[in-house]
Parts: C-alpha cells; structure tokens; sequence
C-alpha cells in the first residue's frame, strides 16, 4: 500500500468516526441538554391583587430551563409549605406550568412563592408575589341609607341636618340606619388603580372596601365601582352635609361616604357639591335568567338596556388537572377542570363580585354535577376574566355525549344590562374506554 492509499485510507476512518458522534436514530432529534438552576415566572396572582376571604386564589408559576431531571416543586405560603408537586415534568419538556389553588384566609396582605428543585438538591430562586386578603365583613355595607325620594321645595323628615329649604336638604343622607334601598356592596377593587393623588389636594385612604357612586346618596344605585381597602384617592369638593365626599376616579368622579375614609389634609376650603338631583324611583330589577341553552349557543342579545355592564359568557375549556394542559375533552378517569373567559361588554363596570356555575349533564348516577365559583374581581368595560371552577371528577365510562352550561351571576348581583348572554353550553364525548 503506497502513501496516497494510505493517506485516504485514514481519511476515510476519519470522517466515520465524525458521523458516529452525531447520528441519531431515525425520527429522533439529539438530546437537549439543561444546564444550571430552573428558573421560575410567577404567572398568578397579580401584584398587590385583593381577594376576599373564602376566595379561591390561583397560584401559577411556570417554569423554564427545565428538563427531565425536575424532581419537585413546592408552594409557599407566608414562608410555611402549603403543597409539593412530585415528578412535575414527565414530558421534559423546556418550559411547563404549574399551579395550585388557595382559599383565601387572614385579613392583610400574604406572599406566595414557588421554587423548583432538580433531582440533585439544586434549587431555582424562589418567585415571590404579594396579595392582599380582605374579610367579608369588610365590605361597604356602613353607608347610611337614603331619602325615600325628592320632596317638594326641599324639605325632609326624620333627619335633617340643619333645617334648611329650598332643594339642598335633599341630598342629605338621613339618620335612620336602616339598609338602603337596593345597594350592593362591592366586592373587590378594580384591577386598574385610580390616578395617584395630587400632594396639593386633600386625599383620603379607605379604611376598608367601599363604593363608589355617581352621587351623594346610597339612591345612586348601581355603584361606578369600588375602592378596596388601603386605598388612595384625591378629593376635589364636599356636599352641603359635609359626609360625602367627591373624587377622581379613573377618568371621571365619583361619591364615596365620609364614614368610611381617613382623610389628610384640610377638607374646609373645598368646593361645596351638591352633586345630581336624587333618582325619584329605585332602579329596576333585573328579568329573570333565561333557561340555559344547549349546542355551543351563547344565547341571544334581545332584551335588556344598552347601557351598564354586560356580562358575556363564553364558550367552557377543559384543562387537565395532571399536567394543567388545555385538552379537547376530558377523557375517562382523569380529574379536570373548567375555565370560562367572561367579558363585559357594556360601558360601565361590573361594580360588585358575583358566582359562575357549571352545570354537567348526561348519563350516570353521579350526573348531574354542578361547580361554582366566587369572582372577587370587578371587570372593567371591554375587559375581561377567566375563572376557573373546582375540580370535576368525570365518569368512568368512555364514549357517553355530556353537556356543559355555564350560568354567570345566578343570584343577579350584578346590574346587567342584558341576561340573556349570561349563559353559554357545549357538549363533548368523554374519551377513552376505561371502565
């Protein structure tokens, strides 16, 4: 063998042993490789949320630089452990999600983390996020009540403040403290805080959840919405009685009563407002719920004022519980769960909390099942909020037809402008052919 077969015999061994490093097994890709700790995004709560006690508080992180190798991650709670999820990742996937529910307990303000661990005692930094839980008896339920209505040239029984005529008595709350007509406390703040005050002005800070209302009067019904407790707000005047008092909020003003705020600074010089004439009627009551509808339907828009909020329920997704993976339909044997997107569609806020259902109907002793869930949150005009109902524990038998109907706001707390989009069905094919 002379040199040049020599030569290319070597290079031929050479590039063999080069493809031996990289080949695969036909329709495999080559193993992902994770180094370093998992790193891990607290997707919910949201910073600074406030939720009622008894509400059910989402904790969701996600987690990425993950791999095969995640051995558990654990829920803390005010630094004590409240759930550890074994073996998380049994798809090595990259990144996964996680989550776990609390009932809200303990007025204050509460900080949950999330930390993931390898199988080798290596931890990712611990995501944190701080919320806010407020009691039930919280709620604004100390304003004082309302004159039955206007009447003639001013004048009042029973409670006038200071004997006065000519129209601005009116607008003063009297001294009974029975409950007002109608009023519905609310249940939570906003999402979008109100502006930040102007240090010029006076400003009050809530001492716990109020209303607030287009005037100086519990007969201003339903409120614009609400302020939870702790919060801040500039004060632009005072009405004649001087026990409510006029602020920003948001993009336009609103009534909060004086009872029920801390005020800082000098209330003495503001502008007096007698604020908008009282209603002369109580608002109507809303129609009754229609009869949930079947077949994917959303129900129709007849009916109903266009002014208000409006809530919109959308179509039911089905989540497995095991990997908090959206799914088609829940399959047999597996524990899942419902989400619902609710939209409000009107031009006002939604103003106070209210429940969603689930109603599941089909074949089997268990059927029907029924969820229900508490929404704390108040969903602003074009805005929207998923909520996620408890967990539902499906048939054993596969290939039976169920149908689910969500129902919004059953007991009507919320003033909607339109019922009939209140409810929303579908139906599916439990999967699988356990038994």
């Amino acid at each position: 063998m002379d040199k040049s077969q020599l030569a290319r015999l070597w290079l031929v061994l050479l590039v063999i042993a080069l493809s031996a490093c990289t080949l695969v097994a036909p329709g495999q890709s080559p193993a992902q490789t994770f180094s370093g700790a998992p790193v891990v995004t607290l997707v919910a709560p949201a910073p600074n949320n406030t939720y009622l006690e008894g509400v059910a508080v989402n904790i969701q992180a996600s987690i990425s630089n993950a791999g095969p190798d995640i051995a558990r991650v654990e829920f803390s709670l005010d630094g004590t452990i409240i759930a550890t999820l074994e073996n998380p990742n049994s798809s090595a996937a990259a990144v996964f999600s996680v989550s776990q529910r609390w009932s809200a307990a303990g007025e204050g303000a509460h900080t949950a983390s999330v930390t993931a661990f390898r199988a080798d005692g290596s931890a990712s930094q611990a995501a944190t996020v701080t919320f806010n839980v407020v009691a039930q008896a919280a709620l604004a339920t100390e304003e004082p009540s309302a004159p039955a209505a206007n009447t003639p040239g001013g004048s009042t029984t029973g409670g006038s403040t200071g004997g006065t005529t000519g129209g601005s008595a009116a607008n003063t709350p009297t001294a009974t403290t029975a409950a007002a007509p109608s009023a519905t406390p609310t249940t939570a703040a906003s999402d979008t805080p109100p502006p930040p005050p102007t240090a010029s002005v006076p400003t009050l800070t809530t001492n716990q959840g109020i209303n607030v209302r287009s005037g100086p009067s519990t007969l201003f019904n339903p409120p614009l919405g609400g302020l939870a407790a702790g919060a801040t707000a500039e004060i632009i005047a005072r009405n004649p009685a001087g026990d409510w008092y006029k602020i920003r909020y948001f993009n336009a003003d609103g009534w909060v009563f004086a009872g029920l705020v801390t005020v800082s600074g000098d209330v003495s010089t503001l502008p007096v407002d007698a604020g908008p004439p009282l209603p002369t009627a109580a608002p109507p009551t809303n129609p009754p719920l229609p009869t949930p509808t079947t077949g994917g339907t959303t129900g129709g828009t007849t009916g109903g004022s266009t002014s208000g909020a409006n809530l919109v329920a959308n179509a039911p997704v089905f989540f497995s519980v095991s990997g908090n993976t959206q799914i088609s339909a829940p399959f047999c044997g597996d524990t899942f769960r419902i989400r619902v997107n609710i939209t409000n569609s009107g031009n006002q806020p939604t103003a106070t909390g209210f429940f969603v259902g689930a109603t599941i109907t089909g074949p089997g002793s268990d059927y029907p099942i029924t969820r229900s869930v508490a929404v704390s949150q108040i969903i602003q005009p074009g805005g929207n909020f998923v909520a996620e109902l408890p967990d539902i524990f499906p048939a054993r038998v596969g290939g039976q037809v169920y149908t689910v109907t969500i129902t919004l706001d059953p007991n009507n707390q919320v003033p909607d402008s339109n019922d009939n989009d209140n409810t929303s069905s579908t139906t599916y094919t439990l999967g699988g052919s356990c038994s």
